[in-house]
């Protein structure tokens, strides 16, 4: 069930860093630089192939989160959705 929840948040949070790119006009490596990463490792988050860690993700929280508590509720029903698929 763990990583059932690992792998939606990784594509709620793939999601939303690429949106944030977009409505921000941003490079890979401005996203790698707001991120305290190397372009090598965004380019794995942007393309999906890895998720991001627990600093991308309050980076994320604090510079491009437009409003919290709707991601926080987005992630909320997931996880909700994901526990009821399961049962």
């Amino acid at each position: 069930m763990r990583n059932l929840y690992k792998e939606e948040l990784k594509t709620i949070c793939h999601k939303h860093i690429i949106l944030a790119k977009t409505q921000n006009n941003l490079t890979q490596a401005q996203m790698a630089e707001y991120f305290v990463m190397d372009i090598r490792s965004y380019a794995d988050i942007d393309s999906g192939r890895s998720s991001c860690g627990l600093l991308t993700f309050v980076l994320y929280l604090i510079y491009f989160c437009p409003d919290l508590d709707n991601f926080i509720d987005e992630i909320r029903d997931s996880f909700e959705k994901l526990k009821t698929d399961v049962a």
